[in-house]
């Protein structure tokens, strides 16, 4: 083990079930397939992480990708923000945008999802 038994882990992956995953599917980067063969909830990493001996202290999600799910909403290719085909439609206030952010921040829905866990019980050496 790498980890000093007072270290924190820090892992950061896609979150495969975030908001932009569930409206965009298989146009999400996420699924491109090009990197990762596994996905993860905030459940399921927690759920690894613990059986791997670790506890998670804190876990989050970044990067709420509005502006790729509206674009997509519009009918438009999301990573292709020049070719937009249908841009009146589907207007957000900056007040509901903000509300938006705010739940998927909150619900654990943004793209990339962090968790810092620490080492359970003192079976870690120390490696020098």
């Amino acid at each position: 083990p790498l980890l000093d038994p007072k270290g924190t882990l820090v892992i950061l992956v896609p979150n495969g079930h975030s908001l932009a995953t569930s409206i965009m599917h298989e146009h999400s980067p996420t699924f491109g397939g090009r990197n990762l063969l596994w996905y993860f909830s905030p459940k399921t990493l927690t759920q690894l992480l613990n059986r791997k001996g670790y506890r998670v202290n804190t876990i989050c999600t970044q990067l709420n990708q509005f502006e790729e799910v509206a674009h997509f909403l519009r009918y438009n290719n999301p990573y292709l923000p020049d070719k937009k085909v249908n841009y009146e439609e589907l207007q957000f206030s900056p007040s509901l945008r903000k509300k938006i952010e705010t739940f998927v921040q909150s619900n654990h829905l943004g793209y990339k999802l962090v968790a810092f866990a620490s080492k359970t019980g003192s079976k870690t050496r120390r490696i020098r």
